[in-house]
């Protein structure tokens, strides 16, 4: 449940926020509202991108990935950088309910699956 597409965040913030006009509404259902705070606390929180390289960034190269990831994902955006060397090279980024997997390992994966299938590269 961490993990809320934009739209569905929108969808809590208003209903929390219809609860606390309705005088009644808040006294009757103070557990949803409750809920609904911390649901949509929780997907607010999904500004952190996990960013896993074979080598490590340079710090010119993070500050070009945080600004373009902040832009995509209309806030701000913070990055957990990790080095995996078995991805080979390229990067793999989680961040909220989405996977960019740009890695060489994915690629290669990629192939020996259309090969195994006798598709054509």
């Amino acid at each position: 449940m961490k993990h809320l597409t934009k739209d569905a965040k929108n969808f809590v913030e208003e209903i929390v926020e219809q609860l606390e006009k309705e005088k009644s509404g808040v006294k009757q259902f103070p557990k949803v509202k409750s809920l609904l705070q911390k649901v949509s606390a929780d997907a607010s929180k999904d500004a952190v991108a996990k960013v896993i390289t074979a080598v490590s960034l340079t710090e010119e190269e993070k500050d070009q990935l945080k600004k373009l990831l902040s832009k995509r994902m209309n806030h701000p955006v913070t990055l957990e950088c990790v080095v995996r060397t078995e991805i080979i090279g390229g990067m793999r980024i989680e961040i909220s309910d989405s996977i960019i997997d740009v890695s060489y390992d994915e690629a290669l994966q990629n192939i020996g699956r259309m090969l195994v299938k006798g598709s054509h590269i």
